[in-house]
């Protein structure tokens, strides 16, 4: 393998058990970015959750890495200390989604944030959940008149999550899933926690790690990809070298090309081991 650029998820994935990166898995990708290699670490978490991996991993140093965050939402460079930014749901999309699962008793998330803090409005961001909390139950013709009153022009979401407790994935499957008929609005991932994600269409780890891709001049052939969970799938599908960890559920290794023999970090180890030895 002629790997360029290794894009790995962080939890289930680079962290071990403990929440952790291994010495040697840090060694070895220490090595990878000193051979000149771009280490993309891709997460659901928040940049200020992520950065003291990242200053373990010394890609401040290297100046050549990205830091995919928020579910590909922000790319950070550090080549340049740059931040892109991708495309948000509206106030217009948390109203058709609330008209969607109106009546249906769901555990709702909403994600907002301007780069890594929350955003935030003279009103207070718990006031903000309060009133959107309350659109939920709102009849259709309301929740626009709500949403407006609430929300300030512009002001936009992240992510969605929904929860069923009690559900079994394939359950969340079979009926949570039909939300596919908006295919041209929105990006969905079922996660291993029995949690729906719902995104901007022009938002994911596969979206940012391709604008990074053009970016570099990089082939997707040059591209190794390592993860274990729902919001890994649509990298794990795109790229010839997908990797799922051994601790992966079944439905995850059957979207990836390859599956590590160990667990966790020391899975990612493995995989870098065999770049780093040209195998």
């Amino acid at each position: 393998m002629n790997i360029k650029m290794a894009v790995i998820d962080l939890d289930g994935t680079l962290l071990n058990e403990r929440g952790q990166i291994e010495a040697v898995t840090r060694d070895i990708l220490l090595s990878f970015q000193e051979q000149g290699g771009t280490l993309v670490v891709a997460s659901g978490r928040r940049k200020a959750e992520i950065e003291p991996l990242a200053v373990q991993l010394q890609m401040k140093q290297y100046r050549r890495g990205y830091v995919v965050y928020c579910d590909g939402n922000y790319t950070w460079s550090l080549a340049d200390d740059r931040i892109a930014v991708a495309d948000k749901l509206s106030g217009q999309d948390i109203c058709l989604l609330a008209n969607y699962f109106d009546n249906q008793e769901y555990g709702f998330n909403f994600y907002a944030a301007d780069r890594d803090c929350k955003w935030t409005a003279s009103w207070g961001w718990r006031s903000v959940l309060q009133a959107v909390k309350h659109v939920w139950q709102a009849r259709p013709v309301r929740v626009y008149r709500c949403i407006e009153d609430v929300l300030p022009a512009g002001a936009c979401f992240e992510k969605v999550t929904l929860r069923k407790d009690g559900w079994t994935v394939e359950q969340m499957l079979e009926r949570l899933l039909p939300l596919e008929i908006y295919p041209d609005r929105y990006c969905f991932f079922l996660l291993e926690n029995h949690r729906l994600e719902i995104s901007h269409r022009n938002t994911s780890k596969l979206s940012a790690v391709l604008n990074i891709c053009r970016q570099l001049g990089c082939w997707e052939d040059e591209v190794l990809v390592i993860g274990n969970d729902g919001n890994d799938l649509p990298l794990l599908e795109y790229f010839r070298h997908s990797y799922a960890v051994a601790n992966a559920s079944q439905r995850i290794k059957e979207a990836a090309v390859y599956t590590t023999p160990g667990s966790f970090s020391r899975g990612v180890y493995q995989v870098m081991a065999k770049v780093m030895g040209g195998e």
